[in-house]
């Protein structure tokens, strides 16, 4: 039922319609960029019929770090699905990926294959887009926020903890603290968030709040003191949010295991990233955050330089220019 994924009945009609604009335009390129992974089986049938350029990206891996998790498999529909992948690789002109060790992972397994055809181009962020939000001034109140929804383990309840406990320490007033909730928050693991937080005695300090559009979850983070990354279990993924947090020059506190999205936290300096059970190192912290803003700066603009999307467009277009 989830092979490849629950959107494959748009391979034929996608196939068909493209391969009619490829003709009409005189399309010299095609991008494909997974999930969902039927994008790439309409890639590989369009290579097999026009022989156009192709180029098939990888924002989260398929099958070469095993079974995709989200999806209910079995051993036939595992093998069919390696297959799948393998042919896409050998059939496309590129493959790119936007983590590093997600490359490296696919060039290992894919070895007979150059090693010039796996390319690495990171996600990044607009400065023109974010600039607009520069002039606004942080909350009143010291904040922590979270956009997004709280699904797959993901859970700001180590936050909680952390902040009970500095409080009980003395250390922060609740009163002067708030934690904004924006999104599919409502629930964590099918119970509501409302009753966790009522557990923890921080019913005044949390906000839950619904879904907003992009342009005011940006300015939520952008007047927010620190930005909570919430990437459990992704060792070969990095959440485009983070590229977003970075632009708007927001400290980043990312709740996450060992993988591609605490070593790009800490190697950039955006923020810092812990494992969900060091509370200690939670509490540290947002105890030096609150006591010193000057903590919560980074070298933003140093960064704008490998990450804005103009410098990353150019890196496409000299892998492009290279086929």
């Amino acid at each position: 039922l989830g092979l490849p994924d629950m959107e494959r009945n748009w391979v034929v009609p996608a196939t068909l319609r493209a391969v009619r604009i490829i003709r009409q335009e005189k399309i010299d390129y095609i991008y494909t960029t997974c999930p969902p992974y039927s994008v790439h089986l309409i890639g590989l049938l369009l290579k097999k019929i026009t022989g156009v350029k192709w180029i098939a990206d990888f924002r989260d891996p398929w099958m070469a770090t095993g079974p995709k998790r989200t999806y209910p498999s079995c051993r036939l529909s595992v093998k069919i699905e390696q297959w799948l992948e393998k042919k896409v690789i050998q059939n496309s002109d590129i493959v790119t990926f936007n983590v590093e060790s997600l490359k490296e992972k696919y060039k290992s397994k894919y070895n007979e294959q150059p090693p010039s055809k796996f390319v690495f181009i990171p996600n990044g962020f607009e400065p023109g887009l974010i600039s607009k939000y520069d002039a606004l001034e942080k909350y009143d109140k010291f904040t922590i926020s979270y956009t997004g929804s709280l699904y797959v383990g993901r859970t700001p309840e180590p936050v909680f903890k952390a902040i009970k406990k500095l409080a009980e320490d003395g250390v922060i007033d609740t009163n002067k603290i708030k934690i904004k909730l924006v999104g599919s928050c409502n629930k964590i693991d099918g119970i509501p968030t409302s009753r966790l937080v009522h557990s923890y005695g921080l019913d005044n300090t949390v906000e839950i709040l619904d879904t907003v559009p992009y342009s005011e979850a940006l300015e939520i983070i952008k007047k927010s003191h620190i930005a909570l990354l919430l990437a459990p279990t992704l060792q070969y993924q990095i959440p485009a949010k983070v590229y977003d947090y970075m632009g708007l020059g927001t400290k980043v506190l990312a709740l996450t295991d060992e993988g591609a999205a605490a070593d790009f936290v800490n190697s950039t300096g955006v923020g810092k990233a812990f494992r969900s059970s060091d509370i200690n190192g939670i509490m540290e912290f947002i105890q030096q955050s609150f006591h010193n803003p000057e903590s919560l700066r980074f070298q933003r603009d140093a960064l704008i330089s490998n990450f804005s999307l103009k410098a990353i467009t150019q890196s496409l277009v000299a892998q492009l220019n290279g086929i």
